[in-house]
């Protein structure tokens, strides 16, 4: 991917409009592509914020100057949740979902089989349980198949009630690959997490299941966040937001190149710019504060969300294995004491109080059957069931 030259980048301060053209954002095209992609820059941009809040120890006149980089930040993360106000919030909730199932299948296999691309291949059974369980949560409210464009199977990963793990086994190991994508990737994983957490903390539903699910799916969306955040390249602070915006300008470019709407399309170039201001007066910063020199990406190719089924097909076979500290293993391997069941005691005592399995519970019901949208039989042949939910897997 080819970077911008210098000369081209706008100062710092044309990051700061009107509050007038705030926003003045396109309508935003119905393709779940495209919705999924404004949620992804738009997870990014405020984790990105985020990032820049936490550098203190820096000098006044360069905490000036990152906050005037900050600013333009906010301002683009308001703009890009323009975007993302224009869909309902059941839509939202599977779109967000269904971009954890995408992102991380589309990061996973283009990295090597090293530690990270084993922390994503286990966690990805995890977000496509969500996406099946939030489907059969709105069908009939909304036409699931039609929002999601068949691009994504919708059935089981690892039951949900069976992804509550204690804190101790929530951590990960900082990535020491040095390539950029591997770099990128457990930022990019982080903001999503850090994203869905917010929005199922700020849900509103007047069905108190529906509630409840979005509390449980907001301990598990901080689980996650923590172990992405703890995946991410040990850095110092300058350099840790330095790769955020080098990874957000990646971003906008990759979303750019695939967004078919040219007004949309235009919108995102036109951030790349920004960011990339930014990573120019981050390394001056740099520079001036700590005397180093960051050397330059060797960009990756640009990031295209795509349907993956096969590779998530393939990811289900982990769906009988839990994380013990910073190892993944079957949880038939366990001893009986081990932390994993005594925080599933306390967590979940008893199956028909876990808001997850209580939804599918009143689907079944309700219809008889689940909701399930599948190419073939389900790999797991426990999980291929539609009368029942099955919760001994993975715990």
């Amino acid at each position: 991917m080819e970077t911008i030259p210098f000369p081209l980048l706008p100062a710092l301060e044309d990051g700061i409009e009107s509050l007038d053209r705030i926003s003045r954002v396109p309508a935003l095209p119905r393709n779940a592509y495209s919705r999924a992609r404004a949620w992804l820059l738009s997870d990014a941009v405020s984790a990105c914020v985020e990032q820049s809040r936490m550098i203190l120890k820096i000098p006044p006149e360069e905490q000036r100057a990152l906050s005037l980089l900050r600013r333009a930040s906010v301002r683009s993360a308001l703009s890009l949740s323009c975007l993302t106000r224009q869909m309902s919030e059941p839509e939202a909730c599977l779109i967000h979902s269904f971009l954890a199932v995408e992102v991380t299948a589309a990061l996973a296999a283009r990295l090597p089989n090293h530690a990270l691309r084993q922390a994503l291949d286990f966690l990805l059974p995890e977000h496509l349980d969500q996406v099946y369980r939030w489907a059969n949560a709105y069908d009939g409210l909304l036409d699931v198949q039609a929002l999601l464009g068949g691009y994504i199977e919708i059935m089981p990963g690892r039951p949900m009630i069976a992804c509550h793990r204690h804190p101790y086994d929530a951590i990960g190991t900082p990535t020491k690959e040095n390539d950029a994508l591997s770099r990128m990737a457990p930022f990019v994983l982080t903001a999503v997490s850090a994203g869905m957490y917010r929005q199922h903390t700020h849900a509103r539903e007047e069905d108190p299941i529906l509630q409840a699910l979005h509390l449980e799916c907001a301990l598990i969306q901080e689980q996650h966040l923590t172990h992405f955040a703890t995946l991410q390249p040990d850095l110092p602070s300058l350099h840790r937001l330095l790769l955020a915006e080098d990874t957000l300008t990646y971003l906008f470019l990759s979303c750019a190149e695939a967004e078919e709407n040219q007004d949309v399309k235009q919108m995102y170039q036109q951030e790349a710019l920004h960011t990339q201001a930014h990573s120019q007066k981050l390394k001056e910063m740099i520079a001036r504060t700590d005397g180093s020199a960051p050397a330059p990406i060797d960009w990756p190719p640009p990031l295209m969300l795509a349907p993956s089924k096969g590779y998530v097909r393939d990811a289900l076979k982990h769906v009988g294995v839990t994380a013990r500290r910073d190892k993944l293993v079957p949880v038939g391997s366990l001893p009986p004491g081990a932390d994993f069941f005594r925080y599933q005691k306390r967590v979940c005592p008893r199956e028909d109080q876990v808001p997850s399995h209580a939804l599918l519970e009143r689907r079944i019901g309700q219809t008889g059957s689940d909701y399930r949208y599948e190419i073939a039989p389900h790999p797991i042949p426990a999980l291929r069931s539609r009368s029942r939910d099955e919760t001994r897997i993975g715990r």
